[in-house]
């Protein structure tokens, strides 16, 4: 039997160049024209299907308060530094999900903190 992919979709407001998912597969990070780089939600239908599947636990979805979930396309963090002009070309992000690593055709390469401490 072929198991139903669910999708997920994200306005970004610009071309996209480059993603990276997080190592807790909570969020991405998205690159595009104009130097944008952000950081969105992934809604939490797939964050507990994700929990339950790796055996971490987490409550069914139609248990949770309405107020308590999160939405999808939530912009979490903007990083900014790179050029404008220019579209950022690759993400990475740590395989202990801290730092995340952005490329651009402004010739940089920065490192950032991915998660707030």
């Amino acid at each position: 039997t072929e198991e139903k992919i669910e999708h997920h979709q994200i306005n970004f407001q610009v071309e996209v160049w480059s993603i990276a998912l997080s190592s807790d597969e909570k969020t991405i990070f998205v690159g595009g024209k104009g130097g944008k780089l952000a950081q969105y939600k992934i809604t939490s239908r797939y964050n507990k299907k994700s929990e339950r599947e790796s055996g971490e636990g987490g409550e069914d979805d139609s248990k949770l308060p309405a107020s308590k979930e999160p939405k999808a396309n939530e912009e979490i963090k903007k990083f900014e530094g790179h050029d404008v002009k220019h579209q950022v070309s690759t993400v990475k992000v740590s395989s202990d999900g801290k730092y995340l690593l952005s490329g651009s055709y402004d010739k940089n390469i920065i490192l950032w903190h991915a998660k707030d401490e």
